[in-house]
């Protein structure tokens, strides 16, 4: 039996890496995470800065803009979060009014009017306990009555 031996492996030249700005970015990220967790002091910042010749004056204008952008950011959660509190604020009295205007409907004729769609905004005016003026807003068109022909 013949043994052929393994071929040595030819040591290569380390190839130039090239990263784009974002895996840059990115790696150095990842690279301050392990080494110090999850913050950074803004002093460290500003000493790794200027080792790699970024002037003070840059890294502060860059730390302001990212320091705007997290307030936005969180003010912008806060205005949805008051929507969403606003809409439900709303969304239970229609529910429990609708229920309640079903079951009289339910209760009282034998024609389930409450079934019934009819998309349109009425806007009325009281004077006195009156109706003094009211407009209907239709969201389909519909035909004119004979009556209001000209």
């Amino acid at each position: 039996m013949v043994r052929v031996a393994a071929p040595a492996k030819i040591p290569r030249a380390p190839m130039a890496r090239v990263y784009t700005k974002e895996e840059a970015d990115t790696i150095l990220a990842r690279a301050l995470d392990i080494q110090r967790g999850d913050g950074t002091s803004h002093e460290d910042l500003v000493a790794a800065a200027r080792e790699v010749g970024i002037s003070p004056e840059v890294l502060e204008r860059a730390a302001a803009e990212v320091v705007t952008r997290r307030q936005d950011e969180l003010e912008l959660v806060a205005i949805r979060e008051r929507a969403w509190r606003g809409f439900y604020a709303h969304l239970v009295p229609y529910v429990m009014v609708a229920a309640l205007l079903g079951f009289v409907n339910y209760m009282t004729t034998s024609f389930p009017w409450a079934a019934i769609v009819v998309p349109t905004v009425s806007i009325m005016e009281f004077r006195d306990g009156k109706v003094a003026h009211e407009t209907q807003y239709f969201a389909d068109p519909f035909e004119a009555p004979a009556w209001r022909a000209r």
